[in-house]
């Protein structure tokens, strides 16, 4: 069978959405199928062996943005449309960005015109993927790797038959933070486009529900399947770290909470309710403008007299995040908004670590189905270092805790399970 997963790239930073996309085209690739992974908008940013590093990029960032704001470049010749979509000057491009190309009503603009597909002013960029993806690939089945890729749905049905499914990745972050009347339009284009997709993938029950109401469609279509991960590396540490040791993997950035977790520890310390050695031990993707908020959390742990105590890695590969997991006594991302999945968790978990996350989105699912941790009800500094203490004072119980964790995600959140859930459900 030849599946082909359309996937959205960044460009310059590691993205957890185009890692499992990744990994899972490597696994169904060991299970026999011939599986190809198509980028969008920018180049993959991976931590593992590329599958499809030679693939064209369709969608490319730098042309979606002068076609829609000027309409010349919707007629331009293709030598001049392949070097605007070219690998080196869309990784140029995105590295060098401190920012969005856009703000305000032309984001809101740009979105809207990558649901209307040949509809809209981006139809030249939906035909000539669209003519790819059936007639250059011919595959069985076509994957969308999130719900922001759903004007290609109509668009490939118009010409074809092949089945398309889609997978709600978290989109809600962004979707919701458009301004009107945008946002409104964009949900009503997705509604109509969600009728040409065979089934919905979710990776969690909570952002299940979510969506479906949101997009107004009958949960008959959407399936639950937990993202997973390429375990080759994972496992748990021989002993409990030493010192104790809190952790952080995600994105530097205050959506994802990093702040709460800087003022947790300084409360933490300050109030003596941990071993005076205990550490901080900081490491994700960043931005160029995550600096500045990156730099306020280094300024707040230096004033509480804690410079010793705390140490903030960016972009690492994957071998370093694994030592940094394996090195941690309990990891926490305190993240502000209800997560869909989290593949921190996960990541966390199978190198023997448990997690203590906000009360919200997927985490507890993730937590019942793994025992791997604890959530906390109220998501500030005070509340996040008291739920802190009991796995900072009782290594053993971490210890524990992360080898047990460790064998729940060997179990329930490889990319083979992932794969497997994926091929029962869409196609028996």
């Amino acid at each position: 069978m030849k599946l082909l997963i359309i996937s959205p790239g960044t460009g310059s930073y590691h993205c957890g959405v185009c890692m499992k996309d990744n990994a899972l085209v490597h696994q169904l690739r060991d299970m026999g199928h011939e599986a190809v992974m198509l980028p969008m908008y920018l180049p993959h940013v991976l931590d593992e062996e590329p599958a499809d590093e030679e693939q064209p990029i369709f969608f490319g960032g730098i042309n979606a943005y002068l076609q829609l704001k000027y309409s010349f470049f919707r007629h331009v010749p293709k030598w001049l449309d392949k070097a605007l979509d070219s690998r080196p000057l869309l990784g140029k491009i995105a590295k060098a960005q401190k920012g969005s190309m856009t703000a305000g009503k032309e984001v809101g603009a740009m979105a809207l015109s990558t649901f209307q597909g040949v509809d809209g002013p981006l139809a030249k960029e939906f035909r000539h993927l669209v003519d790819w993806a059936v007639n250059k690939e011919k595959p069985d089945a076509i994957f969308l790797s999130t719900a922001m890729q759903l004007g290609l749905a109509p668009a490939i049905k118009a010409v074809s038959d092949i089945p398309v499914f889609c997978s709600f990745q978290g989109e809600d972050t962004f979707l919701e933070s458009l301004i009107e009347p945008y946002q409104s339009q964009v949900w009503e284009v997705m509604h109509t486009a969600s009728s040409h997709i065979e089934r919905f993938l979710a990776p969690s029950e909570a952002f299940f529900k979510y969506m479906a109401e949101r997009l107004q469609i009958g949960e008959e279509k959407v399936s639950i399947i937990p993202n997973g991960i390429n375990l080759d590396g994972y496992s748990p540490p021989v002993e409990a770290p030493t010192p104790p040791k809190v952790g952080f993997l995600a994105r530097l950035n205050y959506l994802k909470g990093l702040d709460l977790l800087v003022e947790a520890f300084i409360i933490l310390h300050k109030t003596d309710k941990i071993p005076l050695e205990t550490q901080l031990d900081i490491a994700g993707t960043t931005l160029p403008d995550d600096q500045k908020f990156i730099d306020e959390q280094i300024t707040k742990l230096d004033s509480a007299g804690l410079g010793q105590k705390y140490r903030i890695r960016q972009n690492i590969s994957r071998e370093e995040k694994i030592e940094h997991l394996r090195g941690l006594t309990v990891l926490s991302v305190p993240v502000r908004y209800p997560e869909a999945f989290g593949l921190y968790t996960i990541e966390a978990m199978a190198a023997g670590v448990p997690i203590v996350q906000p009360n919200h989105g997927a985490f507890p699912e993730i937590i019942e189905h793994t025992g791997g941790g604890a959530t906390y009800n109220s998501n500030n500094p005070e509340a996040l270092a008291d739920a802190l203490k009991p796995w900072l004072n009782d290594p053993e119980l971490s210890y524990q805790t992360g080898i047990h964790a460790h064998h729940a995600i060997k179990s329930k959140y490889s990319i083979k399970k992932h794969a497997e859930q994926i091929l029962k459900v869409c196609f028996t």
